[in-house]
């Protein structure tokens, strides 16, 4: 008998294109795996949550990435057990790099980052500097910055500024020489400029300085300066004289055409700050002149100065050894030149006279021609007399107010 095939369509209860085939010859086994492949090459009761033998896993639906697929199959990366299926995750992506990216697209595989190159696995940061100098022109220079993606830096040397990627010249000198310091020009350079010094000045100590003040070192500022603020005239014995000392800030001055001054930080009136002497206490007239009673002579001297190329000597030796009592004379015809010499000190109770007003004579001189020469004769006690001499100093005028009595008998 040959072999007969039924095919009975079930019109209530089923579904479209739910078929059910049998042929009487084949086995029951084949006959209902047949009866299970009819719904688009899955199982036909995939998504029952039953996990038969020709399924490898069923979690009871037809939804894939959820481990088992539409198809009762396990997806990549997932284990699957029990019935029904429960699924999860093996260790995605093992011993991936620290900057690597797990790519589950893609079979849970490492996948390094952007700006990196390598397996995932191992993943090396790309320097974006070592190709055409990262954009950067070519008087710049690029840093990688280090970040994944992230763009190289331009950084400019000295004496340029960036402009979007190239380094473009700072003109150092467009808001003036103040750049330079004083008494300099400023002229500008690529990548730099350089400081040239004006006319009459020259470079000493990275400065530009009068050309009359080099070598000039200005750290000595006078210990005090005096100097009389009121003096009343005609003098008479016992005016008073009111004096300033003057302090100055700092013992740094500056060289102005040669010579050095210093900034004066106060002014301090004082009555004692500088030498000096009572105006003529013997109430005689001054100079010498008539009426003058106590004129020295040569018998009245302890030492006597001649004139000779060594009479500045021998003054300045006599003024030395002098002894409290002792008179050194200068006869009238000597001039004593202390040009260069200073702070000369007169022992207490020491006479240095001459014979002003002596038969017409206008008596010896002592001079110097520097102005700046404080103290020039300094006491070292008491009871110091100078008489019968001519005081010369660096101004020839000589005004008439240092005398009380009428020109005519001076």
């Amino acid at each position: 008998m040959g072999r007969s095939v039924w095919i009975l369509l079930i019109a209530l209860g089923c579904s479209a294109g739910e078929i059910e085939s049998r042929d009487e010859s084949l086995p029951e086994a084949s006959r209902d795996a047949a009866r299970r492949m009819t719904d688009g090459g899955r199982p036909s009761d995939c998504g029952d949550g039953i996990v038969d033998a020709i399924e490898l896993c069923d979690d009871g639906n037809r939804v894939a990435g959820d481990g088992c697929d539409a198809g009762c199959e396990i997806e990549i990366g997932f284990e699957c057990a029990g019935s029904p299926s429960v699924c999860a995750l093996t260790m995605p992506c093992t011993d991936c790099h620290a900057s690597a990216l797990c790519d589950e697209e893609s079979e849970f595989e490492c996948v390094c980052p952007p700006g990196y190159s390598g397996d995932g696995h191992d993943c090396i940061d790309i320097d974006e500097c070592a190709v055409d100098n990262g954009g950067c022109s070519e008087n710049a220079v690029c840093e990688n910055a280090g970040i994944p993606g992230a763009p190289p830096r331009c950084v400019c040397p000295s004496g340029y500024t960036l402009d979007g990627s190239n380094c473009v010249d700072v003109d150092e000198c467009a808001g003036g020489s103040s750049i330079c310091g004083p008494n300099a020009a400023c002229q500008n350079s690529v990548g730099g400029y350089e400081c040239a010094c004006l006319a009459g000045y020259a470079l000493e100590d990275g400065g530009c300085v009068d050309v009359d003040c080099l070598g000039v070192v200005c750290d000595e500022p006078p210990e005090f300066t005096c100097a009389i603020t009121e003096l009343a005239y005609p003098l008479v014995a016992n005016s008073q004289m009111r004096q300033k000392r003057i302090v100055y800030r700092d013992e740094t001055g500056t060289c102005i055409e040669g010579q050095c001054v210093y900034e004066i930080q106060d002014e301090i009136e004082c009555t004692d700050c500088c030498y000096g002497a009572a105006v003529n206490p013997t109430g005689d007239p001054i100079g010498g002149g008539v009426g003058y009673r106590d004129i020295f002579s040569p018998g009245d001297a302890t030492v006597v100065i001649l004139p000779g190329d060594d009479a500045v000597q021998n003054f300045l030796t006599a003024v030395e050894n002098a002894q409290m009592g002792d008179v050194v004379f200068i006869r009238g015809d000597v001039t004593i030149d202390l040009t260069g010499t200073s702070d000369i000190r007169i022992p207490g109770g020491v006479t240095i006279a001459s014979d002003r007003g002596f038969e017409g004579s206008e008596g010896a001189t002592i001079k110097t021609t520097e102005f700046a020469v404080r103290p020039f004769f300094r006491t070292s006690g008491d009871n110091v007399r100078f008489t019968g001499l001519q005081l010369q100093g660096p101004n020839p005028f000589m005004g008439d107010h240092h005398y009380m009595l009428p020109s005519d008998l001076r």
